[in-house]
């Protein structure tokens, strides 16, 4: 972005987005950069306007751009659970849009920022965004 209202813009939009990522909803401090990204690229028409901005990690910045991947949680049985008991699981993940399972690995591919949501909708509240993401982390692989 150009001009000498840039650094203020940049500010509101981290601001406004609690200086965390708002497609994997990692802090600041738990990324390498965190990125002012375009809604609708500049060379669409898109504007320098707050509505059109978006803070994302780097990571995710570059999955927007096509460059990489966005954050993501692996999910997969551990041979635990019954058919059944999977299958329920392969039910509730067939509604998120983004979730992609793997037939020959047998595992679910879920975005960090769904997985999240999914925790917040079911979790406890006095549980913290970091202590949610790290138990993520712990029951599944992150990738």
């Amino acid at each position: 972005m150009i001009g000498s209202k840039t650094g203020d813009i940049v500010a509101a939009v981290r601001e406004r987005d609690r200086c965390q990522c708002m497609n994997c909803y990692r802090e600041e401090d738990e990324v390498a950069a965190l990125d002012t990204h375009h809604i609708v690229p500049r060379s669409h028409g898109g504007s320098h306007r707050l509505g059109n901005l978006i803070t994302l990690c780097r990571q995710c910045h570059n999955a927007a751009h096509g460059r990489t991947m966005a954050p993501r949680v692996r999910f997969y049985s551990l041979g635990q659970m019954d058919s059944d008991e999977f299958g329920v699981y392969r039910e509730f993940f067939d509604k998120i849009d983004a979730a992609r399972f793997d037939e020959e690995e047998k595992c679910w591919y879920i975005p960090l920022g769904d997985a999240q949501e999914l925790l917040d909708e079911v979790g406890d509240d006095t549980v913290t965004d970091s202590e949610k993401v790290q138990a993520m982390n712990d029951a599944a692989d992150f990738m």
